[in-house]
């Protein structure tokens, strides 16, 4: 999308408290503070999350590959684009611990936010507080709809968060 750039979306991360990325990602495994999500103009790295200034955002889904995978020097630090959104704030993050399909992501996604969307009286109230578990209900939901998918398929999406 070419609104999706750089500063239009960083613009737009400090002004909303939830965050949803539907792009490519990806991890240098030798250098994790070079992953990135691809936006239209350029990236959005690991090491620019990390520096956000936001004020107190919520919740980010990171729909792209690799967004939980870390690095392969410092088996102990998480460096990650998930991470990154935490240091940058976010309390509740959902990403990707390797690559991911575009087909099977629109589904998890789509029942994740029948699960934390309501609306109340006509207001569109979000809950992120039960991001983990609606994350898991998207899972179930698809594994015992599509039998026998393989678990590559879903066991790729993590939350964290408290």
């Amino acid at each position: 999308e070419a609104t999706a750039t750089h500063a239009a979306v960083t613009e737009a991360m400090s002004r909303h408290l939830w965050a949803h990325f539907a792009c490519h990602g990806s991890q240098s495994l030798h250098a994790p503070s070079l992953g990135q999500l691809a936006l239209y103009n350029a990236p959005l790295t690991v090491s620019q999350l990390k520096a956000l200034d936001l004020d107190n955002p919520e919740f980010a889904y990171l729909s792209a590959c690799e967004t939980h995978r870390g690095g392969t020097q410092v088996p102990d630090e998480t460096i990650t684009l998930a991470s990154a959104m935490q240091f940058a704030g976010y309390r509740h993050v959902i990403a990707a611990l390797w690559p991911i399909s575009d087909s099977i992501g629109a589904i998890v996604a789509q029942r994740f936010y029948n699960q934390v969307v309501r609306s109340v009286n006509g207001d569109i109230t979000i809950d992120a507080r039960s991001a983990a578990a609606a994350l898991r209900t998207a899972l179930a939901q698809l594994i015992e709809e599509s039998q026998g998918i393989p678990p590559g398929y879903w066991a790729a999406y993590i939350h964290t968060g408290p």
